[in-house]
């Protein structure tokens, strides 16, 4: 049936209503992916808050019972100790922000920075293992204020 002279036909036809679509299913997919990536790495943050929440209230024994067996025999509980006042954000914090998640090879690694209750703001990046399907703290590494944390 040909269109009559009254009936016109929509411009641009169909194609322009399948762009939306297209584009409503990438953002889905992305929002899934970021959705799941904080998911699988919650575990992960919940033991570094957890550490920064015993750190603050002076708890340094059980913060150290946080670390793995490989950090505990690398590291006794009068370095950590030492190591806590050497850098008094881990102590002092009053916040915090992860920026980068993730997990490789059963180690996952946590980077993002510290707030301090002056305001300072110091950089970090903490290494995780799972030992008897709970994270511990593999590795701290702790950068002075305005420093940046590398890559690796």
């Amino acid at each position: 049936m040909e269109p009559t002279a009254n009936q016109t036909l929509p411009p641009g036809g169909p194609k322009k209503k399948k762009w939306p679509k297209i584009l409503g299913a990438v953002l889905a997919v992305i929002a899934l992916a970021v959705a799941l990536a904080f998911y699988f790495t919650a575990g992960m943050v919940g033991v570094v808050e957890q550490q920064l929440a015993l750190l603050r209230q002076g708890d340094i024994k059980g913060a150290y019972g946080l670390t793995s067996k490989d950090f505990q025999k690398a590291t006794s509980l009068a370095q950590f100790t030492a190591f806590v006042k050497q850098y008094p954000s881990l102590s002092q914090n009053q916040g915090h922000t992860f920026t980068t998640r993730s997990i490789e090879n059963n180690i996952g690694t946590v980077k993002g920075t510290l707030t301090a209750r002056d305001g300072a703001v110091t950089p970090i990046r903490l290494q995780l293992v799972k030992e008897q399907g709970e994270w511990r703290i593999l590795f701290i590494e702790v950068r002075p204020t305005g420093a940046g944390i590398d890559s690796n």
